[in-house]
């Protein structure tokens, strides 16, 4: 407390309090003008984010009472109000999806504009609602418990129900909030996805595109220079040595005359291009900041009985990243590495090239994929240095981390599983990893990508649009 008096005149005695505070004092003296008031620091104090009311999940997966098949109930704890479930709820969504980037200049949070909604928005609005629905769907399937999933899709059901209103009253001051919305039912379709009912995916990116004025198709537009979406993979950080997103752009131009390529002198002219591009693709890889890049948080050794390692388990270094943008960003640019690369070996073989020349890529291609295979404890468990000490090498991930990191890492390792040139022991691995997923983050169309071969391009697009538009304000 301060002990001021209502004006403040020279000549006043300083209370001690201040003095030892080393602040300005407005002066006392004796009499019935004191008054005591709270000291109030200089400037504005900070609000907290909604960030800070960010949850894990402490609830055990749900599993068959000991020397039994039989399942416990599920149900919510009685000391658990369902207005209390609904924040928790809430709240675990906040841990498993709301990542808050410590360096703009070299990484992006997910979802930035969230608090700011929230605070426009409320504890009732759709928003909340699509975050609620996101959090018990994936939490219901990966811990086994159906009254979640129930919950998720009441809200999923409620916000359908206003959103055609919503949509045809869109304006300026609720525009962002329905087009995080439409990006989180994305989200949402690919939790409950499973092999009948994954294409509805497409539509939410669409949407989503429309939303952001971008007023194309996924298909169209997502490598058009001009789309917006393109410089997700870009923070400042990273435009030395030419950003990443033109790497992208040329990369699909480049697919689309290799099929459109009917003589064997463009074949000629394509392979050449292609092998530049590559060069390219490694000189962004040696240019990157050394925050940027990987660093060796351990090793994993080879298991002394199986040749089907657990998942977490691929023998060899296992690598830490700034944070999950970053190692988002390297599986991203890993899987489109390996596409090129198939690309490349594709074009020599039918141009009849040495098989050194091919093997060379091969070669490469491996590397990429035991790379990528090093980021699975980061991206998937709770704590990957933990996981590293564990003595027990022959279990999967015991403790899954935020859900996000599911996400970015399902679709590079679908495109690993695709790749035919790589050792079939690592593509089988990955399509584990995805099961994995799909069982313990509950991520459905993850356990679709591990059992479904040749999904529609189109499809891929989409997903990854839905996904890392979380990153986009």
């Amino acid at each position: 407390m301060q002990l001021v008096q209502g004006a403040a005149e020279k000549g006043r005695p300083s209370c001690m309090r201040c003095i030892k505070a080393n602040r300005p004092c407005g002066g006392y003296e004796h009499g019935d003008k004191m008054i005591y008031r709270q000291y109030e620091a200089q400037g504005p104090t900070p609000q907290p984010t909604i960030m800070s009311w960010a949850r894990q999940c402490s609830l055990p997966k749900r599993v068959p009472l000991p020397g039994t098949n039989i399942l416990p109930d599920d149900l919510i704890p009685l000391e658990t109000s369902q207005a209390e479930s609904q924040m928790l709820g809430f709240r675990c969504f906040l841990f498993d999806y709301g990542m808050v980037s410590t360096n703009q200049n070299l990484s992006r949070s997910y979802l930035p504009d969230l608090d700011a909604l929230f605070r426009q928005v409320g504890f009732n609005s759709d928003l909340v609602k699509a975050c609620r629905a996101v959090s018990f769907a994936s939490r219901g399937k990966g811990l086994n418990r159906p009254a979640f999933i129930s919950q998720g899709e009441r809200a999923h059901q409620e916000i359908l129900t206003s959103l055609a209103k919503i949509i045809a009253y869109s304006n300026a001051n609720n525009a962002a909030e329905l087009k995080r919305v439409v990006m989180l039912l994305g989200l949402y379709q690919m939790i409950m996805a499973d092999e009948t009912n994954y294409s509805s995916i497409d539509a939410h990116a669409d949407g989503l595109l429309a939303l952001v004025s971008l007023g194309k198709s996924a298909g169209s537009l997502t490598f058009n220079p001009d789309n917006k979406f393109l410089g997700v993979f870009s923070p400042p950080a990273l435009n030395t040595g030419g950003a990443f997103d033109s790497l992208l752009v040329d990369f699909h131009i480049l697919s689309e005359r290799v099929n459109a390529c009917q003589s064997l002198d463009q074949l000629r002219l394509l392979v050449e291009e292609a092998i530049e591009l590559e060069d390219r693709f490694k000189d962004w890889e040696s240019s990157r900041s050394p925050e940027f890049r990987p660093s060796t948080a351990g090793h994993i050794p080879p298991a002394a009985n199986s040749d089907e390692p657990a998942v977490g388990r691929w023998p060899g270094k296992v690598d830490s990243y700034f944070d999950l943008y970053v190692s988002g960003v390297w599986n991203t640019f890993r899987g489109a590495r390996l596409l090129l690369i198939s690309m490349i070996i594709d074009l020599s073989s039918n141009l009849g090239d040495g098989k050194q020349c091919v093997q060379q890529y091969i070669t490469r291609g491996t590397q990429i994929a035991e790379d990528m295979a090093g980021s699975v404890l980061f991206h998937l468990a709770d704590n990957h240095q933990t996981s590293l000490m564990e003595k027990d090498t022959a279990s999967d991930i015991k403790h899954p981390g935020r859900f996000l990191g599911g996400f970015l890492l399902m679709y590079p390792m679908y495109t690993a599983c695709q790749t035919s040139y790589l050792p079939k022991a690592i593509r089988s691995y990955f399509r584990r990893c995805l099961r994995w997923i799909g069982s313990d983050m509950g991520i459905g169309m993850a356990t679709v990508l591990a059992t479904v071969d040749n999904i529609d391009r189109h499809h891929l697009t989409c997903a990854c649009i839905i996904i890392w538009s979380g990153f986009i304000e």
